[in-house]
């Protein structure tokens, strides 16, 4: 897969907290749960935090930033997948439901949640073809939220995103129910975890060239006349040398 960095005008200024809008609901969108793992902190605190794979199509796109549209835009001219960018949210609180009308009855909200790693790529077969885009996201562990992700591993949900700036008091990892507390986002960091992209000064957005207009370079030797009849004169018998009288 291909590997474009992307970078928006919008990530100078980031204080807003951009993904999508939140009037009218646009901020509910319906994703499936490619996977979910568990991860450990470092030591001394170990904090547990659990991690998803999460896919959304983009045929139903409104409320979406600028730099989502000219990725979807893009890859459904191009058929070329652009990613991972570099974008990483931080501090977003996420409700979780089966349905778009439970948010707040059933299933569960997360504080101090983080999203990163976003590729928008198609899927589907060649005569009907869909854009997505998958991405990542970190939260604080509860074993409510494990065992309610885990149910619904490989299925389609609803998800609300919420922007949210303020870090509560770390949670201890035995607490289960308590979704209304998140941990430290400064907890959060790995030594693997790169940098957020805030107050990034950078080009405009830029995408590749398509692959079906990129030159093709010859490979091999240039003058293939010359090489074959220098490999016929190698592989033809030698004479044996006359015998003298």
């Amino acid at each position: 897969m291909m590997s474009v960095t992307l970078f928006a005008k919008e990530f100078e200024e980031m204080s807003d907290h951009t993904f999508y809008s939140v009037e009218n609901g646009r901020n509910e969108r319906k994703l499936t749960i490619l996977s979910v793992t568990g991860n450990v902190g470092r030591a001394p605190t170990k904090e547990k935090r659990i991690s998803l794979k999460l896919r959304m199509p983009l045929a139903d796109n409104m409320g979406a930033p600028d730099w989502i549209d000219k990725a979807h835009t893009f890859v459904g001219q191009n058929h070329d997948p652009v990613g991972p960018m570099n974008v990483d949210f931080q501090g977003y609180v996420l409700s979780f439901a089966a349905d778009q009308t439970l948010f707040g009855k059933k299933g569960f909200t997360a504080s101090s949640c983080r999203m990163r790693g976003f590729i928008v790529h198609e899927v589907g077969q060649e005569d009907k073809l869909d854009v997505v885009m998958e991405f990542s996201v970190r939260m604080p562990f509860t074993q409510s939220r494990w065992n309610w992700l885990g149910q619904y591993n490989g299925e389609e949900v609803f998800i609300k995103f919420v922007p949210g700036e303020k870090a509560e008091p770390t949670r201890g990892t035995t607490e289960e129910d308590d979704d209304s507390e998140q941990e430290s986002a400064a907890d959060d960091k790995d030594e693997d975890d790169a940098p957020p992209a805030v107050a990034a000064t950078s080009p405009p957005l830029q995408f590749p060239e398509p692959t079906a207009n990129r030159a093709k370079k010859r490979s091999g030797p240039e003058d293939l006349k010359k090489f074959h009849e220098k490999q016929k004169k190698a592989a033809a018998p030698k004479k044996a040398p006359k015998k003298k009288k």
